[in-house]
């Protein structure tokens, strides 16, 4: 059994506190920003000032409604701590709050600078959630979104919690750095548009419902019976499917 006892404030600078979880969603941010622009560049979609400018965008609508789909997720916390809002820093983003935001930022700019959604999608899915993966190492430094209890040897002990734990943290980690793989390998291979998109939605929405079941349900919100991970990726899946079939089909 290992024993969660990182501490996940990294440096304490007077007032200011840097953390584990900040430093590594900017690591995984940086990382996929460098592999995205190098794919932009070979495949000439758009220019280097452009590049960053959209980047830019499509990352504040990311945050913004990773955050926002956080506080829904968890509101009536929120209504009780209203200044916990703003406190990011303390962890508490929704991936797919983040994804929607992100998706209609990015769409938007696109769109406004005609370029194919489509195209750029393919082109994005896998570094994303390669730095989602690096990101939910510091949920685990953070103790957030704690497992149910396990006998297994990688069992995690986490701070305040009882018994050992499924580190289902690093298991979503394990899950994007597999998707990431997945992209890489067929990043150059010659398929029809929107289809590396469609595997992103269908591989992540099943993984991360089955995950859903090996979290702690105490605390847990749930919609018709699901936890709101579970409910939103029923959405995303069939979004992958319809556009696996429409990228088929033509």
């Amino acid at each position: 059994m290992f024993v969660q006892s990182i501490d996940p404030i990294l440096l304490t600078l007077g007032p200011l506190q840097f953390r584990w979880y900040g430093l590594l969603y900017a690591t995984g941010w940086l990382i996929s920003y460098i592999i995205i622009g190098n794919e932009i560049k070979k495949r000439k979609i758009a220019s280097e000032e452009l590049y960053q400018k959209i980047f830019l965008y499509a990352l504040i609508g990311g945050v913004a409604g990773a955050r926002i789909g956080s506080i829904i997720s968890d509101l009536p916390f929120y209504l009780k701590n209203p200044a916990e809002i703003i406190a990011i820093w303390h962890g508490g983003v929704a991936f797919h709050g983040g994804l929607v935001g992100l998706i209609l930022v990015g769409w938007w700019q696109l769109k406004k600078h005609k370029i194919d959604f489509l195209k750029v999608a393919d082109t994005i899915v896998g570094p994303i959630a390669l730095s989602l993966g690096i990101g939910r190492i510091g949920n685990f430094i953070n103790s957030e979104f704690i497992g149910t209890t396990t006998n297994l040897p990688w069992g995690v002990i986490f701070p305040d919690v009882l018994g050992a734990r499924h580190p289902v943290q690093l298991y979503e980690t394990v899950l994007m750095t597999a998707i990431f793989i997945g992209w890489f390998l067929l990043k150059d291979k010659k398929l029809h548009k929107g289809m590396l998109l469609a595997g992103f939605l269908i591989s992540y929405g099943v993984g991360r419902f089955l995950l859903e079941y090996l979290k702690d349900p105490s605390g847990v919100t749930h919609i018709f019976g699901l936890t709101w991970g579970q409910f939103w990726n029923i959405p995303m899946i069939f979004a992958g499917i319809y556009i696996f079939y429409r990228a088929r089909t033509k």
